[in-house]
């Protein structure tokens, strides 16, 4: 497994070497506008390259018997239509209709098709009933799927939420009995990793609509997979993943309250804002990766051993960010 690893690596980094040269010849590139975080023209859309990377690998896995096709089939079915519609979106332009329309049909069908579902605790009381369960899960993943999206807008900053985000839940996988279902973060994030080394700051591409979209729902559904078979329970990754979560709703928030179009581009979320302060997208990006290992992680490693503090751990965690994304005016300027 140590190969397919490595392999996922170097070919995602190759990959998207090769693909910035394309889109710089055939000029897919991200025009700076008032809007951007960037000053100079680059290529967008290099998601491509991971996505259809992990969706080919995960494919000979499951072909080969390494993971359980059951997951497998419904998990890449889903996956390549939200990459798909976000692909779309980058090279032509895409209602938001359209897009949650695809995304939520995505989500549906995997939903419906894995062989159960995972049970939701809540201060010690499960969520009993199946269809409760389905409604919080469908606007769950729907939701990251957009906030990965609108939190991909300073070089670097999705990428590594997801290689931290992944490598945490994979260190929880491996202590929690679940070195069988490591395969679908292992992958992803190798590929991811890949990208990364054009897209640090200052980024030589950036991943689009067909790659933010993908890991928002990429990894809900490794999170759903591992709560049915491991230890690693929902509200471990919730708690990886509660920065994103925390900015992107804190901002989601407050534009709604104001009045504002919230579907569209801006550049008001608390990170972009962070950026523009310390006129470091780097800086922010660090930030970011040194809180979600030395603070996010220890906690989710504790609640994957007591599991019947993690709503409670969730919701302090979700609300001290979001009262930080406040204090840094998420939501209130675009400039």
């Amino acid at each position: 497994m140590i190969m397919v690893v490595v392999f996922t690596f170097i070919a995602g980094w190759l990959g998207v070497v090769a693909y910035r040269r394309y889109a710089m010849s055939a000029a897919i590139l991200d025009v700076p506008n008032s809007r951007s975080s960037h000053v100079n023209p680059t290529p967008r859309g290099a998601g491509l390259i991971f996505v259809v990377l992990s969706v080919g690998v995960w494919g000979g896995l499951s072909v080969g018997g390494y993971i359980e096709w059951s997951y497998a089939a419904p998990f890449l079915l889903s996956l390549v239509l939200t990459a798909g519609v976000g692909f779309y979106d980058d090279l032509a332009g895409a209602s938001p209709l359209l897009r949650l329309a695809v995304q939520t049909i995505a989500v549906i069908i995997s939903l419906l098709a894995f062989p159960s579902l995972p049970e939701i605790q809540w201060f010690g009381w499960s969520t009993p009933w199946p269809p409760v369960v389905f409604s919080i899960l469908l606007l769950t993943l729907v939701w990251l799927v957009n906030l990965f999206n609108f939190m991909d807008g300073i070089d670097g900053i999705a990428g590594v939420e997801t290689v931290s985000v992944l490598g945490g839940g994979i260190l929880l996988l491996l202590v929690g009995d679940g070195e069988a279902y490591a395969l679908y973060p292992l992958v992803l994030m190798a590929a991811v990793a890949g990208f990364l080394m054009l897209n640090w700051p200052p980024a030589k591409v950036f991943m689009g609509d067909v790659g933010s979209g993908f890991l928002g729902l990429a990894i809900g559904l490794i999170a759903i997979i591992s709560a049915i078979e491991t230890q690693v329970n929902l509200w471990c990754w919730l708690i990886l993943m509660s920065v994103f979560i925390a900015d992107a709703t804190m901002t989601l928030m407050r534009r709604i309250f104001r009045g504002q179009r919230f579907y569209e581009a801006h550049r008001s979320h608390a990170y972009q804002r962070l950026s523009r302060r310390w006129n470091s997208h780097a800086k922010v990006t660090g930030l970011l990766l040194a809180f979600n290992l030395l603070v996010l992680f220890p906690l989710a490693m504790m609640v994957m051993y007591w599991p019947q503090s993690g709503a409670a751990i969730f919701i302090l965690t979700l609300g001290g960010l979001m009262a930080g994304a406040w204090r840094c005016g998420a939501g209130t300027c675009d400039n």
